[in-house]
């Protein structure tokens, strides 16, 4: 199972930088990340591309996230039905659907 956090990340000189991580529940690893200027579906993307080639899953991995735009975005989407993924997100406005 693979969860999915977009994060903020801020840097000493007033940079700001966007985070996402793609993390194996089991094995507790984070397996995919990406770092970029602007937090939108292509940075959520890349953390996905990350780990779906570091793992090479098998069809019918369940990938959790909240229900974000980034994730429930057209292009997520079809990159997780290319890969057979099954998508699951918790519930509307609640902060520990990720644990």
């Amino acid at each position: 199972m693979l969860a999915s956090e977009a994060n903020d990340i801020s840097q000493p000189l007033q940079t700001n930088a966007d985070g996402a991580s793609v993390l194996d529940l089991f094995s507790r690893f984070v397996v995919g990340w990406a770092v970029r200027a602007v937090n939108d579906r292509h940075l959520a993307l890349k953390a996905l591309g990350m780990a779906l080639k570091r793992r090479c899953p098998d069809v019918g991995l369940l990938h959790h996230s909240d229900q974000g735009c980034t994730y429930a975005s057209e292009d997520y989407q079809r990159t997780l039905d290319a890969y057979g993924i099954t998508c699951s997100m918790g519930r509307a406005a609640t902060a520990t659907t990720t644990r």
